[in-house]
């Protein structure tokens, strides 16, 4: 007996909404954490005023984090890294000459996140506290030429750093992470 058209969308529909519904992240045994993948944290255009994605953002996946940061890859997967996300921002006025970084990693687990930013291999620096601080943990790096804010929170590493040594510079950065910082619950 030949099948019916009608007789195929019901089975056809309840297919396609079992797919969809696997092909969701799975994080874990804990159904209600809200996931999110690192480049919904970046700042957007027009979030943080005077500063301009360049660019889409880079998105990096397993090894493949060897290619953009070769020498520091190995102990961000060392510490369950997953992905990740790039991104360059240019600045307006003052600050146009100025290129801030933005690099967001995904260690799969708030407490490897947090073993990846206590490894004297991750990075030191001047411990950032007090109720304007961003994660759970924060640092800050001032020379010459450049600055720099790291942070973890939840599953996150966060690493800001901008091409100016200037007061001024480390204030901007510290703007990204604290922006960064409340997009993640």
């Amino acid at each position: 007996m030949p099948l019916r058209p009608k007789s195929i969308v019901l089975p056809m529909l309840l297919l396609i909404v079992l797919l969809l519904g696997s092909c969701s992240k799975d994080k874990g045994s804990n159904p209600d954490q809200t996931i999110l993948d690192p480049v919904d944290l970046l700042p957007a255009s027009g979030e943080i005023s005077g500063w301009t994605p360049q660019g889409d953002p880079e998105e990096w996946v397993g090894e493949a984090l060897y290619q953009p940061i070769d020498g520091e890859a190995e102990i961000h997967l060392r510490h369950g890294f997953q992905e990740a996300a790039f991104q360059d921002y240019q600045g307006s006025g003052s600050w146009a000459t100025a290129v801030l970084t933005v690099r967001i990693f995904d260690q799969d687990t708030e407490d490897q996140a947090r073993d990846l930013y206590e490894d004297p291999g991750s990075g030191t620096g001047t411990p950032w506290t007090g109720s304007q601080a961003a994660g759970t943990q924060a640092r800050t790096e001032q020379y010459a030429l450049s600055c720099s804010v790291e942070f973890h929170e939840a599953e996150y590493f966060i690493h800001i750093d901008i091409g100016s040594g200037e007061d001024q510079a480390l204030d901007v950065v510290k703007l990204f992470a604290r922006n960064i910082s409340q997009k993640i619950p």
